[in-house]
């Protein structure tokens, strides 16, 4: 089990760097699919290598345990990353340190705009959550199954509109 404990770590390590590297280096267009391959190649060779690595017959825990230490930091990860990479909060403070400070009319500028909202749009067309249609947009079945989770989750935490 410990085997597992540690390649599922090492190989979440593995997939960090693997992540950071590919959206530094590239220009990354559908970056969830590339997140879940990416995770997805690490989880198997995960498997893998807990084969390789138990000569004993114990594979089935030690892969047991790599696989959900794996998901586990998984879970903990994807939060994390989607707030720094969607986040209009965070934006917003990175703005504000660069520049220092900025007057509120700037910061209406930079962030109650036609262009964000524009980007904000492509960004969920490209991730399968909406579709174009002429001028207009409708959501995809991905996009009506997170609308309604969504939904359901923001008013069982009673946050009202926006947030």
């Amino acid at each position: 089990m410990l085997v597992g404990i540690i390649l599922g770590i090492v190989w979440f390590v593995v997939f960090l760097v693997g992540h950071a590297s590919l959206f530094h280096l590239r220009e990354v267009r559908r970056r969830s699919l590339n997140i879940v391959v990416s995770f997805s190649g690490a989880l198997i060779a995960c498997v893998v290598s807990s084969v390789a690595a138990v000569t004993n017959g114990s594979f089935p825990m030690a892969g047991f345990g790599g696989v959900v230490i794996m998901l586990s930091l998984f879970v903990l990860y994807m939060p994390f990353y989607y707030t720094i990479a969607t986040s209009l909060s965070v934006q917003t403070l990175i703005e504000i340190q660069r520049e220092h400070q900025m007057p509120l009319d700037q910061l209406k500028a930079a962030f109650v705009s036609k262009c964000l909202l524009q980007r904000r749009l492509e960004a969920m067309v490209l991730s399968g959550l909406l579709q174009r249609h002429g001028s207009s947009f409708r959501l995809t079945r991905k996009g009506r199954l997170v609308a309604r989770l969504s939904r359901c989750v923001k008013l069982l935490w009673r946050l009202g509109p926006g947030g």
